[in-house]
């Protein structure tokens, strides 16, 4: 049985949007109703400045992209939380993240920079924190088939640069380990 997709809010922080492994597999996963995924308008600013100073695409390639998400998925932006921000306590940097949280009922954070949200700033308003590498292992162990189907599909579809599943297993490997240890138990116990 499907979960209630209300019961599955999640925000995504920004860092974890930019590995594009990453990205496409949390993605697909909300495009499957796995969850749903929100974000602050800044978190889309700093995913576009990410990818750009870092050269991992060039400014036209990135609008694109953002494009793409904002079209794909046009509830997922919230409104602005510039009343909130001001009474939270998480890293300065990190409070849109939070507001987001709070203003769309989602119970998690999905992040690589947990430090930025403690439990003290979180626990109030009933979110918590949590690496991606974690969410996916969570979202394995609920939807085990879907998620592996998922990953089959994942590289499947990829033509520019074409991988196979276990390229893109090694491509997220960098940054959720323990959830690629999982779908490898898991694609060799159904093979």
């Amino acid at each position: 049985m499907t979960p209630n997709p209300l019961d599955t809010r999640v925000v995504l922080d920004a860092n974890v949007l930019v590995p594009a492994s990453l990205r496409d597999t949390l993605l697909r996963g909300a495009e499957e109703g796995l969850y749903v995924p929100f974000w602050s308008r800044e978190v889309l600013v700093e995913l576009h400045r990410t990818l750009v100073e870092n050269e991992l695409a060039s400014i036209d390639a990135v609008t694109r992209l953002i494009d793409a998400i904002q079209r794909s998925f046009p509830d997922s932006i919230t409104l602005s939380g510039e009343p909130l921000i001001g009474q939270l306590t998480n890293d300065p940097k990190d409070r849109h993240v939070l507001a987001a949280a709070i203003l769309t009922g989602s119970a998690q954070i999905v992040t690589f920079n947990t430090r930025h949200f403690s439990e003290t700033a979180l626990g109030p308003h009933g979110v918590t924190a949590v690496t991606p590498d974690m969410f996916l292992q969570r979202l394995l162990r609920s939807h085990p088939e879907r998620i592996i189907a998922l990953l089959k599909s994942q590289a499947a579809e990829l033509r520019k640069r074409p991988m196979s599943l276990d390229d893109v297993l090694q491509r997220l490997e960098r940054h959720t380990p323990m959830f690629v240890k999982a779908a490898r138990t898991r694609l060799s116990i159904t093979s």
